[in-house]
């Protein structure tokens, strides 16, 4: 996941408590068999030709429509944590960044067991920047001479820690730089944090900025301390956040050791992401590249990161103002704010930068009855190192849910629409395989694709976490209260708001749903939990810490496979769209209420009462087609038509030419905040242009924004048009 997972949405808190009580009210089956067809020694497949060869899977089994009475109920019984553990041992047994041999053998690993369930799969082959670490010294020159270790120590209790194919911690796509700076302390990196610096007379310009993580996204940070003037940021990790002052250390606790360090992608993902060389375009073999200066996701400011231990030295040395009591950290000293040249410190960074093979594995189940229409479920496969929260654990859970779905298939329930599993390579870097993957099937994908759900560090926690578009929320809601009907279990009361709605996380950036949702407008989901531990992006994600910390029973994946399994047999094979309108006008009227909160002079009117006319359309169209449903009136060509008019509603909400500014992004009410990195920006055209603080381009956002919104409604209007017609109509038989 290229993020810390508080800062990517707000988040459904569940107990650990109720988690394994999800777990037990889904039915698992604990005793389960390995058949030879499941074995990680499955044959292999064939490599793809460049840009993505299918090799034929297995026949469709069975021509029955629709599910049957407790297919849901059985098909989240043949859940096995067993199962589920010994994926995760396999995917996560070497070192994968993107592009390694240990990336290879994954995606090998992950074909062949696809393959031997009877799917479709694809190895789509594409060539991306990615830059890796030729040489990195970071040294205190004054007041005394100190060279930063650079090194994560091995445990002895963890011998995946030992492994020689460990990459040493660096940010990705750092520029190279050879830098003398005096050294100032800034918190978190976060505009008021430089702010306050200023007011303090601390010298920024030509500074070089030490940083805690947390709070935002890393690149964010890079780009706010390029706007500054500062001349480089080093990252570090202080064990108030995720150390020692929280509780134990790696292997002891499940917090970072000292020498622990976070790596990550700084490429300014709010401006694109996927390969910086082809924005919107697919990085086939062969692509052509952008000049290296017009490539806007680059930073232009050296960074790199270090552990506690390597920047204690650097901080206990910094004179000047002592730090306010919020700044300060938990190592054992007063913390400064420097300023006056007392600590400089020499940055050095070389860079091995290259085109370098990537790969996606699509595996695909057409659908029996709507082979047009695609349900896609996604997590990466890539880590910085082990990655078994990062995202092993999600790469085992849709593995898991694969396998279970492909068993009920061929039980003689065959889908009614095509299902895409996919497994994406260099998300890490900055969501490159989805991206990329997305841009290579744009048209067919704004047309065709009815949801995308999308997974990450699936298992990092006790804590669920749902966000995603708000015409999802009611299906989900369905959903989270059937996986535990079978013990009647309360777990609904548990996520309720306190006017008794369900809180609903909303979509930024940060993951692989970015290129689905905030590019093409595809409905999406995100699944994920999280909790307290410092092993993200280390050394430390290993199999055995998820073993004694993360999820000694396999539970947790238990919970997250069950829950992935239930969507997608509800999105599978229904027969219709299962989407909710009148959601995204409650959407748009509370984004109106936290700009005009924050910004008091605002006035939203007109885009207050367009949201407030889509949910009153949106809830009648719901109403409508609930009520044709029950009475048997909506055929297979209706649900059709209905589909298209969903397709042309969504896509209503993309600007053409983009968000001013930053065109690659296009949802009118989808896009990562500029500043935070990841977190969603309510309504983005007009976020963007508050920012500014620039009144023409807030007039504009507003009538940009204002447009797309009366073509969405619009195009809404048509379809209850539609359902109204036919509501006095006599029932048709099925497929008339």
């Amino acid at each position: 996941m290229d993020g810390i997972t508080s800062m990517k949405h707000q988040v459904i808190l569940l107990s650990c408590g109720i988690v394994l009580l999800i777990a037990m009210g889904c039915g698992t089956n604990q005793q389960t068999s390995r058949r030879p067809s499941e074995s990680p020694t499955a044959p292999r497949s064939e490599d793809a030709a460049p840009g993505g060869e299918v090799a034929a899977g297995l026949p469709a089994p069975s021509p029955k429509r629709g599910p049957r009475p407790g297919l849901e109920t059985r098909a989240r019984g043949r859940i096995s944590p067993k199962k589920l553990s010994g994926f995760l041992r396999e995917l996560v047994a070497r070192p994968h960044p993107a592009s390694s041999e240990g990336s290879r053998k994954q995606a090998r690993f992950l074909a062949a067991q696809l393959e031997s369930w009877g799917y479709q799969v694809e190895r789509q082959r594409l060539e991306v920047l990615l830059p890796f670490p030729r040489r990195i010294r970071v040294e205190m020159l004054a007041p005394f001479a100190y060279s930063c270790g650079l090194r994560e120590r091995p445990v002895d209790e963890d011998a995946d820690t030992f492994s020689k194919d460990v990459l040493p911690p660096y940010n990705a796509y750092s520029p190279e730089a050879d830098i003398t700076a005096p050294l100032v302390y800034a918190y978190y990196g976060r505009r008021e944090d430089y702010e306050s610096l200023k007011q303090q007379g601390v010298p920024l310009h030509g500074a070089l900025a030490l940083v805690r993580y947390g709070r935002s996204f890393r690149g964010s940070k890079v780009k706010i301390a390029e706007e500054f003037g500062l001349a480089g940021v080093l990252l570090y990790s202080d064990p108030a956040d995720d150390g020692f002052a929280r509780g134990d250390v790696y292997p002891k606790g499940p917090y970072r050791p000292e020498t622990g360090v976070q790596r990550g992608s700084i490429l300014y993902l709010f401006e694109y992401p996927g390969d910086p060389g082809t924005p919107g375009r697919p990085s086939l073999p062969g692509a052509e590249q952008l000049p290296y200066g017009q490539m806007k996701s680059l930073p232009t400011i050296p960074c790199t990161c270090l552990s506690a231990e390597d920047a204690k030295p650097l901080l206990e040395n910094l004179k000047g103002p002592v730090a306010p009591r919020a700044w300060r950290g938990a190592l054992p000293f007063t913390y400064h704010l420097g300023g006056r040249g007392e600590v400089k410190v020499r940055l050095v960074i070389r860079n091995d930068e290259a085109l370098r093979p990537i790969e996606n594995i699509i595996a695909t189940w057409v659908g029996l009855e709507h082979p047009d229409e695609e349900i896609l479920l996604g997590n990466h496969r890539d880590a910085w190192v082990f990655g078994a929260n990062d995202a092993g654990s999600g790469t085992a859970v849709l593995l898991e849910v694969a396998r279970v779905f492909a068993d009920t298939v061929r039980q003689g329930r065959a889908p009614a629409r095509t299902v895409r599993f996919c497994f994406w390579d260099a998300e890490e870097f900055g969501m490159i395989g989805s991206t990329e993957y997305g841009e290579s099937r744009a048209e067919e994908l704004k047309s065709k694709a009815i949801v995308y759900l999308n997974l990450d560090a699936a298992v990092s926690g006790p804590h669920l976490r749902v966000a995603g578009s708000p015409s999802l929320r009611p299906l989900i809601k369905d959903i989270l209260a059937s996986c535990q009907n079978e013990k009647r279990a309360p777990l609904l009361s548990e996520v309720t708001d306190k006017s008794g709605g369900m809180t609903w996380g909303r979509l930024g950036s940060g993951s692989d749903f970015t290129v689905f949702l905030d590019h093409l407008g595809v409905p999406s989901l995100d699944l994920a939990s999280s909790g307290a531990h410092g092993v993200y992006h280390s050394l430390y994600d290993t199999y055995a810490f998820m073993k004694r910390f993360g999820d000694p029973g396999f539970q947790r994946h238990t919970v997250m496979a069950s829950v992935t399994l239930t969507t997608l047999l509800r999105l599978a094979y229904s027969g219709g769209t299962p989407l909710a309108f009148g959601e995204t006008g409650h959407f748009i009227v509370e984004d109106v209420r936290a700009l005009e909160a924050e910004h008091p002079n605002l006035d939203l009117g007109e885009i207050r009462e367009l949201g407030k006319d889509i949910a009153s359309i949106g809830e009648r169209i719901d109403v409508l087609r609930s009520q044709l449903d029950s009475k048997g009136a909506l055929s297979s060509a209706r649900w059709e038509i209905l589909r298209k008019l969903s397709v042309r509603a969504h896509q209503a909400l993309l600007l053409d030419q983009g968000l001013p500014g930053r065109t690659w992004y296009r949802h009118v009410l989808f896009a990562p905040s500029r500043d935070k990195g990841y977190g969603a920006a309510p309504l983005p055209a007009l976020s963007d242009a508050l920012a500014k603080g620039d009144r023409r381009a807030v007039e504009a956002g507003a009538a940009l924004t204002t447009e797309r919104l009366r073509a969405h409604r619009a195009a809404l209007r048509e379809m209850l048009a539609t359902l109204e017609a036919w509501i006095g109509a006599a029932p048709r038989a099925t497929g008339s």
